[in-house]
């Protein structure tokens, strides 16, 4: 299960390809926050990666694009 201090790799969804984030497959973070409540339309996390994409560190991601590393 993600949580917060959750390490995850981006990997491909439809949601991801429609924020246009598609440059961030492959990438790891960490999660700083999980936006999962099932109140939430869109569900994902903020994820905080060690790399600037598009001059930003800080992404939210889908939770189908999501996977977490052991």
């Amino acid at each position: 299960m993600i949580t917060t201090g959750s390490q995850i790799t981006v990997i491909p969804s439809q949601e991801l390809t429609e924020l246009k984030l598609d440059g961030l497959l492959g990438e790891a973070g960490i999660v700083l926050e999980a936006l999962t409540e099932p109140e939430r339309k869109s569900k994902g996390y903020m994820v905080l990666f060690p790399d600037t994409y598009k001059e930003e560190f800080l992404w939210f991601i889908p939770q189908e694009s999501a996977y977490e590393q052991d």
